[in-house]
């Protein structure tokens, strides 16, 4: 199957081939050994499901310095975890290995108790028994700011293949690529608060003794 896809990638005229969202370290490995055999860069990201290891034991830090043993260009994670419990793994990560490491986050507040959205619960959400996985996650998933803070963080600690995975939006990338210093195309659209009614600065409402009054 890995061979398979690969090949009608490399027909295409691919730069570089992501193996994705895979919990086990050796079914990574058998799609890294695909990517390097036909000859192209291979990017192999893990999803760490809860317990903060691989399917098989291994920690996120050791199995992505067996996939750079192996050959891998970039080695990181993506999917299923949100910002704070993809970070909580990356500093390790970045530690055992010395080729490019990649982060893709879901943009959903995850936390130690629901480290992945798969089986995450929404206390204000009555629905489904609670669990709102993939279908009613809107109440945790993460503004713009939190997307950008996430970013920061990688560039601190040198993560270098940056993103983000499932439930993306617009606003996210945006924010994720000012937060690294760029100005994307869609800048041209980035929210100018100093022009808002209430919150502005410039013959805002905010600027007068009845902006209380308009406001209620």
């Amino acid at each position: 199957m890995f061979a398979e896809q690969i090949a009608w990638a490399k027909e295409a005229g691919v730069d570089f081939v992501i193996a994705e969202t895979i919990s086990w370290t050796e079914e990574a490995k058998l799609a890294l050994k695909e990517i390097k055999d036909a000859g192209l860069i291979a990017v192999v990201n893990l999803a760490i499901p809860k317990g903060d290891k691989t399917r098989e034991g291994h920690s996120a830090a050791e199995a992505c310095k067996i996939l750079e043993d192996h050959g891998a260009d970039v080695v990181g994670l993506n999917c299923y975890r949100g910002p704070d419990m993809t970070m909580k793994l990356l500093p390790s990560i970045r530690e055992q290995v010395s080729c490019h490491v990649a982060a893709l986050p879901v943009p959903y507040r995850t936390n130690e108790e629901f480290p992945t959205h798969m089986y995450i619960e929404d206390p204000n959400c009555g629905c489904l028994d609670g669990n709102v996985s993939h279908i009613a996650l809107d109440g945790l998933t993460c503004n713009r700011f939190e997307m950008a803070e996430f970013t920061k963080q990688c560039m601190d600690i040198n993560v270098n293949f940056i993103g983000i995975c499932c439930g993306a939006d617009p606003h996210h990338v945006r924010e994720m690529a000012v937060a690294m210093g760029r100005k994307p195309i869609a800048y041209k659209y980035y929210p100018d608060m100093t022009k808002h009614f209430a919150h502005g600065n410039e013959g805002s409402l905010k600027d007068n003794n009845k902006a209380d009054e308009w406001l209620k």
